[in-house]
């Protein structure tokens, strides 16, 4: 800091009560330069005009250089700062394959966001326990999305390499279960679509032991 401005800043308290007392300057003694409104009491007699006038001088020096130092906010920068745009989700439900069910079930087991996308939440899912007594017992259980392992029916491709075979059983209901079973084994899964406006995987039956 130079001499200059020591100098404003050790007059600045001063200033600054001028400011308050006058309403910047708007309410003064009449006929006066009192920026500060002082009145002397009777018995002074010392110089009154001079100090107050060179006290004026400088109070009215500082206030100016505040005024000039003081930077001004821009409109621009006074106006809130506009809110970035939202951008568009690019994440969209896949449309239904076909309503043909046949057409359907081939895209089905090939596309593993197709699975997600048209498998019931939760999702009947029964396997048989083979150590009940006094036989084996069917357990149902109801599995939410994050508890079921996609791909819930394997790829057309695995099912050739594994030796799996696929059939299809049209219900009385309407609905369609399709059979996934290997020859000279007991592996043997179970799936059971209902259509309604699209096809929807509603339940799986784990008949293995």
């Amino acid at each position: 800091m130079n001499d200059k401005q020591q100098f404003i800043a050790d007059l600045y308290p001063a200033a600054r009560k001028v400011a308050q007392e006058t309403g910047w300057g708007q309410r003064q003694l009449q006929g006066t330069n009192n920026l500060f409104n002082i009145k002397a009491h009777g018995d002074w007699d010392g110089p009154v005009k001079t100090m107050i006038r060179a006290i004026a001088f400088l109070t009215m020096t500082v206030l100016i250089g505040a005024c000039k130092a003081t930077p001004q906010q821009s409109t621009s920068d006074a106006r809130p700062a506009a809110a970035s745009p939202t951008p568009a989700s690019t994440s969209t439900m896949p449309v239904c394959p076909s309503l043909n069910f046949d057409s359907f079930l081939k895209a089905f087991v090939d596309d593993v966001e197709l699975q997600k996308a048209f498998t019931a939440e939760p999702l009947e899912s029964q396997t048989i326990d083979a150590m009940a007594e006094p036989e084996p017992a069917l357990v149902t259980k109801v599995k939410t999305a994050t508890e079921l392992e996609f791909p819930l029916i394997p790829s057309g491709q695995k099912q050739a390499g594994e030796g799996l075979k696929m059939r299809q059983s049209l219900l009385e209901n309407g609905d369609i279960k399709v059979t996934l079973a290997k020859e000279d084994t007991d592996y043997q899964m179970s799936f059971y679509f209902k259509k309604n406006g699209c096809w929807k995987l509603i339940r799986m039956r784990n008949d293995s032991l």
